[in-house]
């Protein structure tokens, strides 16, 4: 007896597209014509020692910048707490499952960015010995998203929607400054 969809509204069918579509992109990508792609050449001056990619307590920290900067919230007594909470898989993400401490070779139609410039989809691949990584992102008005190995060779996923408070303070920004004695006769 063949299986009915219960709820024709569900997403699955468009999910199950999706990772089919998530699915073929390495080989898409790997077989892609450089004609219609650039390559470049990434060299990283980071060393990392193998035996810290095997050491869970390294995944967790930020080698790059260990300590926040010092226009990074500097009002704030828990800056530092605040700092490692902002991305505490860094080096997880840059160094264990990514290749930013690696030289390799990246091609794809804007290999040196994460968005296209002229909106619309970016694709890319990062070569790196028998490593074939695959990166897309797709950027439209104010929708963006990506998943892969970015630019640098780190792993990450994104997604963001313009929110309403981001159109608000563009708004804010935009408004004519009111003087203290117009203020005070409001």
């Amino acid at each position: 007896m063949p299986k009915t969809n219960k709820n024709p509204g569900s997403p699955r069918p468009f999910l199950r597209k999706l990772v089919v579509l998530i699915a073929l992109i390495p080989l898409w990508c790997a077989g892609a014509s450089i004609a219609r792609g650039a390559t470049v050449t990434i060299t990283n001056s980071v060393h990392i020692k193998p035996s810290d990619k095997w050491n869970p307590r390294f995944w967790l920290g930020n080698s790059d910048e260990p300590v926040p900067p010092a226009d990074y919230r500097p009002d704030d007594k828990h800056r530092v707490r605040k700092w490692y909470f902002r991305n505490p898989t860094h080096n997880f993400n840059y160094y264990v499952i990514g290749i930013a401490d690696k030289t390799f070779r990246r091609s794809g139609r804007c290999p040196q960015a994460v968005f296209n410039p002229h909106e619309g989809w970016n694709w890319a691949v990062c070569k790196y010995r028998f490593l074939r990584l695959p990166f897309v992102s797709y950027q439209h008005k104010s929708f963006k998203c990506y998943a892969g190995w970015r630019e640098r060779g780190n792993f990450g996923i994104e997604l963001k929607l313009h929110s309403a408070r981001e159109g608000l303070q563009a708004k804010e920004d935009k408004r004519v400054p009111i003087s203290p004695s117009a203020r005070a006769s409001l």
